[in-house]
């Protein structure tokens, strides 16, 4: 459904919007020259309002910004603000139901934490904050209209409580549990000491948090209180005697606990000790067992027998490997090495020769997407099939069914750029537009979630993809609750090859050591172990982006970081890849 400003109403408003189009959960406001998309979960009013002659349109988001549309016939204004709206509510009543049920975890565990009976750190306040925190930000609802549902108004008034006055809350749980503790526990702090405990020695021996300084002057009790919090750990079993130990700077004080320890607990095994007898212990424990010294360490012989092995077992079974190693020996150490030794060609045609057979080989391969380092992956026997294999016939597949042309262009003409890869035609039978690829800064990564919620169909896969799995972006974690309708996967581009998705985002195209590309070898080891870099540039880490792109069915986004752009944004700039601001 869409609504369109008049002739008239048009030229006499002069507004860069003059039309709005309902999408799938969301409406997209448009001009000649601009155009705004405004999901649903970023919406938080609408109204509609009759000026002194056309229709009025006005679209409330966070932040107080507001989108007007100006100039529609007031009558087709009120027909599409009614649709609207209907859609707009029904689709906001789908998600409450969304938002009500990760609230209601979430003041679940709030009851635990007030309920469970026990001490509430600083530590599990802060964790309970930042899932709260986490929680809110994950839904698909904006937070400032939670108030407005009944079935999440009461669950998301407790959450804020908890947000804004979290350490009041803390405290009042700790010292309603700290009274019933006392009264239900009475009788022990009669009985641990010699003398019962007064409520502050009381107080100060059941305190639960981690870290807990005890400020006491002479003779307020401070020998009792460790040894009355040694015996309440052990009455709660909150440890074992063996994890407890009690430490004094003096042999005296380490007795006189010591003393007090058996009068009162009945134990050896809660022990006090000195800081230094403690370093004793320590040390005599870590050395109970002398260090075996390995052969290795003082025989030579036998350390360059064990290097000689190793080195033609790899030499024997890693090709590359054996070319490293040949090219260091005759660069670094001028030694004469006979060139033209390959293990695995040589392995082949003599069991070729022993089945005395004729045989044949059909292989199927992609030059471009040669981005594996394990030995029998190496780009030459594609680029080099006929000195590898013998002379043969080359033909080509020429048609792609997965991504349309202007992926197919993109893609095509980047990993072309290396002359070293093979030329061949790639064409798609669906057309695509120019924002088919596209360039955003990384900080729009949520952005992008939003708008791609507006329209992805709940069929349709959005694949993330990232140069290395630790750059998974954390966003993701929430992704099911604030995106409950968008399916979203995440893998590295390597593990990507082979699958396909009908939008894919590509994070992390940024410079420096863990960028895309990634940073060529300088040590002298990979060098050696590893296959040799090629002559063209980041040859092996543009196949990869290669790869990548070609995931996508419909869209590919690439997210880049603004202060250290990867090299490859601006390749990509121009060969025709738009960067924009904002998706």
């Amino acid at each position: 459904m869409e609504l369109k400003a008049t002739s008239l109403g048009k030229h006499l408003a002069q507004h860069p919007y003059n039309r709005v189009k309902l999408l799938n959960a969301g409406v997209q406001v448009s001009g000649e020259k601009h155009e705004y998309v405004i999901p649903f979960n970023q919406l938080l009013d609408i109204q509609c309002k009759r000026g002194l002659v056309w229709g009025e349109l006005e679209f409330a988001l966070p932040e107080n910004q507001v989108v007007r549309l100006h100039g529609t016939e007031w009558q087709e204004t009120q027909q599409f603000y009614r649709y609207l709206m209907k859609m707009w509510r029904q689709w906001s009543d789908d998600m409450s139901a969304v938002c009500a049920d990760a609230l209601q975890c979430q003041v679940t565990d709030i009851e635990q934490m007030a309920n469970h009976h026990g001490w509430i750190s600083h530590q599990a306040l802060t964790e309970l904050q930042a899932d709260i925190r986490a929680t809110l930000s994950s839904l698909p609802l904006p937070v400032a209209r939670l108030a407005g549902f009944v079935n999440c108004c009461n669950s998301y008034t407790l959450c804020q409580q908890w947000l804004a006055e979290g350490e009041l809350c803390r405290t009042v749980c700790n010292q309603t549990w700290m009274e019933k503790t006392l009264s239900s526990e009475q009788a022990f702090f009669d009985g641990v000491e010699t003398t019962p405990l007064n409520v502050s020695q009381c107080r100060a021996v059941i305190n639960g948090e981690d870290s807990v300084l005890v400020l006491a002057g002479a003779g307020s009790g401070k020998t009792s209180v460790l040894v009355a919090h040694a015996a309440w750990l052990l009455h709660r079993n909150e440890a074992m005697p063996e994890q407890i130990l009690l430490l004094a700077f003096g042999r005296k004080a380490a007795q006189e606990m010591n003393e007090r320890i058996q009068a009162c607990l009945h134990t050896d095994a809660v022990q006090a000790k000195t800081f230094h007898a403690l370093a004793l212990h320590i040390i005599q424990h870590a050395t109970r067992k002398a260090p075996v010294i390995s052969r290795l360490e003082s025989n030579g012989a036998l350390r360059h027998e064990l290097l000689i092995k190793t080195w033609q077992q790899q030499c024997a079974e890693k090709k590359a490997q054996a070319k490293g190693w040949r090219e260091w020996l005759s660069e670094e150490m001028a030694w004469d090495v006979p060139d033209g030794y390959s293990p695995q060609r040589a392995q082949l045609l003599a069991a070729l020769r022993r089945q005395n057979l004729r045989t044949r080989l059909f292989a199927v391969g992609d030059d471009w997407q040669a981005i594996y380092r394990f030995s029998g992956a190496e780009l030459t026997l594609t680029t080099a099939f006929e000195h590898h294999f013998g002379r043969g016939e080359r033909c080509a597949l020429d048609t792609t069914y997965r991504f349309n042309d202007r992926i197919g262009e993109i893609a095509n003409t980047f990993v072309q750029q290396n002359p070293h890869q093979l030329k061949k035609p790639l064409n798609s039978l669906r057309a695509g537009d120019k924002k088919a690829v596209m360039l955003l800064p990384e900080t729009q990564l949520e952005a992008l979630f939003d708008k791609l919620s507006s329209y992805v169909t709940p069929d349709e896969r959005i694949l993330v993809l990232a140069r290395y799995h630790h750059l998974r972006p954390a966003m993701l974690d929430k992704a099911s609750v604030r995106w409950p309708n968008l399916i979203i996967e995440f893998m590295t581009i390597h593990a990507s090859k082979g699958q396909q998705a009908d939008y894919v985002v590509i994070v992390g195209l940024n410079d420096g050591k863990e960028g895309f590309p990634a940073l060529p070898r300088e040590s002298l080891l990979e060098q050696v172990l590893l296959p040799q870099p090629e002559p063209f540039a980041d040859a092996e880490e543009r196949r990869l982006l290669y790869v990548a792109l070609t995931r996508a069915k419909h869209r590919v986004l690439l997210l880049y970081d603004r202060d250290a752009p990867s090299v490859f944004v601006e390749q990509l700039q121009r060969i025709g890849v738009p960067l924009q601001r904002k998706p």
